[in-house]
C-alpha cells in the first residue's frame, strides 16, 4: 500500500490549501533558513528586512510571515508614502523595544523603508523567485502527484498570480507545466523584438548615433557578465522628429544585443487604463514591474514628452500630474537600484517639453540627436540601405536628388516610398524600376503644360541666380507639394551668413519673382513665401543680427515690429527693392541659361545643384531627356 496515494480526510476546521497559498509557503520556507528560523523563534529581539520583485509576493509573504511567527512584529511598505513609512517605523520600533522581533517586507528597501530601520536591520533577505525545486514541490502539492520531469523554465519571469494561475488542482503535472511554457511563450512574444528588425551595424546612422549605439552594447553586455550594476546602465533619451528612426534604433539594439524589447508609450498609460489618477499610476507600474521582472530587457517609452515639465503648468493641472511625475521618477530611481539587467530608453520630438527632474543625471540623463540626414552621402546610404541592389548608383542618386525637393526626408519616408514603390511593381507583375519610386515620391504631375513651365522658369530663375552668386544648392524641383508648386533647397546656415553673403541669400530668393517678371511678364500671389522668406532675412539681419548699422536686438516675432514701427518698414522696404533691381539685372544676363534649365525641369522634375552649376559655367551639354519623362 502507497500512503502517498491515500486521500486523507481534513476536518472542517482545516481548508485545503489553494494554489497561492502552497506557493507563498514554498517561497518563505526557500526564503527562511532554518538557523534564521530559530532565531525568530527566540526571545532576543531580531531586525529583518526582505525585499521582493512585486507587490502580489509581499502581500503574500506577509501573510505567511503573520501566521507563521505569531509574536514577531510584520509590516508591508508599499509605494512611495514615506507617511506610511513613518508609522511603521514606529511600530517596528516599538516592538523591538518591547523585546519583539520585527520583520519588513518591501518591494523596493531603498525607497520605502526608513533609513533608521535600514541601518539597523540584522538581516536583508532577497526574494529574486520561485526556485525549480520550490517549483517542482508546488506542483506535487496541489496536483497530489509526483513530478517526474520538470524543464528548465525562465521563473524570474513569471509573477506570484501566473504561477498560481498555471497550477491548478485537478490538473497533472505535465499539464502544468504546459500552462508554465505558455505563458512564458506569450510573455515573450509581448517582448519580443519585431521580426524585420535589423542589428545595428546594419543600420545607416550618423557617426555620433553610431558611437552612441555601440556604447549602449558594450554596456548591455557588462551588465549581464555583472560587471557593472545597474547604476552605470546608460539610460537615454533619443530626440529626434517624426520619423527620424528612434524605435528602429531601440528594436536594433535590442536585436544586436539579444535582449527583450518592451514598447509603450505615455499615451498607452492613458488608452489602457481609465485615465484617471490610480488608473495611469498603475499602467506606469505595471511597466517597469516588467522591467524588473525580466532580466535583459530594454524598455522603450516612446512620446515621452507626454510626461510634460512641471515647471511650465498652472497650479491645478501641476498638482494632478505631480503625483504621476514623482510615481516614474520613484520608478526609474528603483530601477536603477535593481540588481536585474535592464535598460531604459525614451524618445521624443520635443525634448524642451520634458520633465527636467527626468533628465537629470542619474535617470533618463542622457539626451542623444537622432536627426535626419543633413548631407547627400547619408541620404544616399538611406536609400541604398531600403533599396539594396536594385538601381545603379546613377538611378540611385537621381533618386536622392529627387525626394531632397521635399527638404530632408527621413528614414521613414524613405521607408514608405520604398515600399509603396515595390507594391507597384509587384502589381504590374514585374521587377522595380526608377520610375516606381519617382511615382512613389514625386506622384503624377498632371497640371497644365503652361502652369508646368511658369513653375519651372520661377524655380529656374532661384537656382541660376544662387549658383552665379556661388550660394550652394541641393537641388531645384518643379514638384508640387502643399503650399507650394516647385521648390530649390539651399544649403547654408544662417549663423554663417555676413552681409554680403546675406544679401546674395535675399537676391536669390527675390530671382523667382524676377525670372516672371521678365521672362514671362508677369507677377503674381503665387510667390508669397519668397517675399516673406527675404523679409524675414533683412529683418533679422537688422534687428537680430546686427549685420548692419542697428545694434538693438529684437526678440519673437518679426511681424510685430515691421507693422508697428513704420521706420523699420522703410528701411526693410529699401532694401528689398535695391536687391530685387539686382535680381532682375542678373535675370536679364542670365535669360538663357533660365530658360534651358526650365526646359530641362519640364522633363526631368528635378535636376541637381552640381547640373545647376554645370549649366551656368557652361561646362555641360544637357544629354537627352529620360524616356519616362521626354515628353512635357
Amino acid at each position: 500500500m502507497t500512503l502517498s496515494r491515500i486521500s486523507m480526510p481534513k476536518s472542517d476546521d482545516e481548508p485545503t490549501p489553494n494554489s497561492t497559498e502552497i506557493l507563498s509557503r514554498l517561497a518563505l520556507d526557500q526564503l527562511i533558513t532554518k538557523t534564521l528560523d530559530a532565531r525568530l523563534k527566540e526571545e532576543n529581539p531580531l531586525l529583518v528586512l526582505i525585499a521582493v520583485k512585486s507587490p502580489s509576493w509581499a502581500r503574500a509573504l506577509r501573510e505567511q510571515l503573520t501566521r507563521r511567527y505569531p509574536q514577531t512584529c510584520v509590516r508591508s511598505y508599499k509605494g512611495d508614502k514615506r507617511s506610511a513609512s513613518s508609522q511603521e517605523e514606529d511600530h517596528l520600533l516599538l516592538a523591538l523595544n518591547d523585546g519583539q522581533s520585527g520583520i519588513g517586507v518591501s518591494t523596493d528597501i531603498v525607497a520605502q523603508v526608513p533609513e533608521a530601520l535600514r541601518n539597523s536591520a540584522d538581516f536583508t533577505l532577497y526574494f529574486a523567485g520561485l526556485s525549480p525545486v520550490s517549483l517542482r514541490k508546488a506542483i506535487g502539492l496541489v496536483t497530489g502527484q509526483p513530478v517526474r520531469r520538470l524543464p528548465k523554465l525562465r521563473l524570474d519571469g513569471l509573477d506570484l498570480a501566473d504561477l498560481a494561475a498555471a497550477i491548478r488542482p485537478g490538473s497533472t503535472p505535465a499539464q502544468c507545466i504546459k500552462r508554465l511554457q505558455l505563458t512564458l511563450e506569450r510573455k515573450a512574444s509581448d517582448l519580443g523584438v519585431p521580426d524585420d528588425a535589423v542589428p545595428v551595424s546594419a543600420l545607416p546612422l550618423s557617426p555620433e548615433v553610431r558611437a552612441w549605439s555601440e556604447e549602449v552594447l558594450t554596456s548591455l553586455r557588462l551588465l549581464e557578465e555583472g560587471k557593472i550594476s545597474m547604476r552605470r546602465s546608460p539610460f537615454s533619451v533619443l530626440a529626434g522628429p517624426t520619423g527620424s528612426g528612434k524605435s528602429k534604433l531601440a528594436e536594433a539594439i535590442a536585436k544586436a544585443a539579444g535582449w527583450q524589447l518592451i514598447q509603450t508609450s505615455a499615451q498607452d498609460w492613458f488608452d489602457r487604463s481609465d485615465g484617471f489618477l490610480g488608473g495611469v499610476a498603475r499602467q506606469t507600474n505595471s511597466f517597469f514591474q516588467s522591467l524588473e521582472n525580466n532580466p535583459k530587457t530594454i524598455g522603450f517609452v516612446d512620446e515621452i514628452e507626454a510626461i510634460p515639465d512641471r515647471a511650465t503648468m498652472d497650479e491645478r493641472n501641476r498638482e494632478w500630474w505631480t503625483t504621476i511625475v514623482t510615481g516614474i521618477l520613484v520608478q526609474v530611481d528603483r530601477l536603477r537600484r535593481s540588481p536585474t539587467p535592464a535598460l531604459l530608453i525614451g524618445a521624443t520630438n520635443y525634448p524642451e517639453r520634458v520633465d527636467s527632474a527626468l533628465l537629470r543625471h542619474g535617470r533618463l540623463g542622457r539626451l542623444v540627436r537622432v536627426e535626419p540626414p543633413r548631407d547627400l552621402a547619408a541620404i544616399t546610404d538611406i536609400f541604398r540601405y531600403y533599396l539594396k541592389e536594385d538601381l545603379r548608383d546613377d538611378e540611385l542618386l537621381r533618386l536622392v536628388h529627387m525626394s531632397m525637393a521635399f527638404g530632408h526626408p527621413t528614414p521613414a519616408s524613405v521607408e514608405n516610398w520604398v515600399g509603396a514603390a515595390r507594391v507597384a511593381a509587384m502589381a504590374a507583375g514585374r521587377s522595380l524600376t526608377l520610375l516606381d519610386l519617382e511615382t512613389a515620391i514625386g506622384g503624377t504631375d498632371d497640371r497644365p503644360h503652361a502652369e508646368r513651365y511658369r513653375v519651372a522658369i520661377h524655380e529656374a530663375g532661384h537656382a541660376v541666380i544662387a549658383a552665379h552668386l556661388d550660394v550652394p544648392i541641393s537641388s531645384v524641383s518643379i514638384i508640387g507639394q502643399p503650399g507650394s508648386a516647385g521648390s530649390m533647397l539651399a544649403e547654408i546656415r544662417t549663423t554663417d551668413l555676413d552681409r554680403h553673403s546675406l544679401e546674395h541669400l535675399v537676391t536669390v530668393a527675390l530671382a523667382g519673382r524676377a525670372a516672371d517678371q521678365i521672362l514671362l511678364g508677369l507677377s503674381d500671389a503665387a510667390a508669397t513665401s519668397d517675399l516673406k522668406l527675404a523679409t524675414r532675412l533683412l529683418f533679422n539681419a537688422h534687428f537680430v543680427w546686427g549685420l548692419y548699422d542697428h545694434l538693438t536686438a529684437i526678440e519673437g516675432d518679426t511681424k510685430g515690429p515691421l507693422v508697428l514701427d513704420p521706420e523699420a518698414r522703410g528701411v526693410i522696404d529699401a532694401k528689398l527693392q535695391e536687391l530685387l533691381v539686382r535680381a532682375q539685372s542678373l535675370v536679364g544676363e542670365h535669360r538663357e541659361s533660365i530658360e534651358r534649365l526650365a526646359d530641362a525641369l519640364l522633363r526631368a522634375r528635378v535636376i541637381s545643384g552640381t547640373a545647376v552649376r554645370d549649366l551656368v559655367l557652361k561646362s555641360r551639354v544637357w544629354g537627352p531627356a529620360p524616356r519616362e519623362r521626354a515628353k512635357p
